[in-house]
């Protein structure tokens, strides 16, 4: 009877336990390091050869930002990952691209790996996720890759380079809904994305991962669809990410067009990513004006 009301004790004390505590380190494997910067607390995790880069809410709960694979590290681990570089679909050869958030860098091995001949400059606002990425993902400046820690919003408006594709792997919308003139953060947001539109060369995109139950998301579509004349988007399976690709001259004929042209890719790119999948999910955007 004694064993059967500590067992009974123990189950009800597991069951009542928050789920981050337990959780991540069975997903991810245990912390390896973990700091608070003056933007977020951060963890790194290691399960077997798999590296992960986490964001802690205040709430204590982690949230999965990037994970690399210490044998495969041109390969990426997340849907959201392999799927924001559909863009191949419509901008390939890519010369020079601009990534808006570096976490584990994951993409920056990617680009390294299956597209050598790139050039990336990589904008991360938070010095300490840059010396973690360092430090435990292998990612440094070098010829072709150059990390710049600055705020976007500061960043943005004062380069004189012009981008293929500039990938927004980081939240649109200020964090401020409103400033002291009273301009709505949907607003600031298309101001942003017009700065973002003067930066991109012929035929260039902007491609964003976005979260589909984030209240701020259905704002940041229309802030899209007013600054470009094409966007596509699709749910991303297996996540609750939202991919949307923008430009000014996205051939949007569909169909066979687009299967060719991904058929051609899955011959010929060393990505081996699903690059039909791709072309039959992404649909236009009719974001409401």
């Amino acid at each position: 009877m004694g064993r059967l009301c500590l067992a009974a004790a123990l189950t009800l004390a597991w069951l009542n336990l928050p789920r981050f505590s337990f959780t991540p380190r069975l997903a991810y494997g245990p912390v390896i390091h973990e700091e608070a910067s003056d933007f977020s607390r951060i963890r790194v995790r290691q399960k077997g050869q798999t590296r992960h880069l986490l964001f802690v809410s205040d709430s204590g709960r982690e949230g999965l930002q990037s994970s690399l694979d210490l044998d495969n590290p041109g390969e990426l681990q997340l849907p959201y990952s392999r799927w924001i570089f559909s863009t191949l679909l419509f901008k390939n050869p890519q010369k020079q691209v601009l990534i808006i958030g570096l976490g584990g860098g994951g993409m920056v091995r990617f680009i390294e790996t299956h597209l050598p001949e790139t050039r990336v400059d990589v904008v991360e606002i938070d010095p300490a996720v840059v010396a973690i990425a360092g430090t435990y993902f292998g990612i440094s400046s070098k010829p072709g890759i150059n990390l710049i820690t600055e705020d976007a919003f500061t960043f943005i408006p004062k380069t004189e380079t012009r981008y293929d594709v500039i990938y927004m792997d980081a939240f649109l919308r200020p964090s401020v809904d409103r400033d002291a003139s009273g301009l709505t953060a949907r607003l600031k947001t298309e101001a942003f994305l017009e700065q973002l539109q003067q930066l991109l060369t012929p035929g260039g995109l902007i491609a964003c991962n976005l979260v589909q139950n984030r209240k701020a998301t259905s704002g940041d579509l229309i802030a899209i669809d007013h600054t470009f004349a094409d966007v596509l988007s699709c749910k991303v399976p297996g996540s609750g990410n939202l991919l949307v690709i923008a430009g000014d001259k996205i051939v949007q004929k569909g169909g066979n067009d687009w299967i060719s042209r991904a058929e051609a890719l899955e011959k010929n790119h060393s990505s081996g990513l699903p690059f039909t999948t791709f072309a039959r999910a992404l649909k236009p955007v009719n974001a409401p004006r």
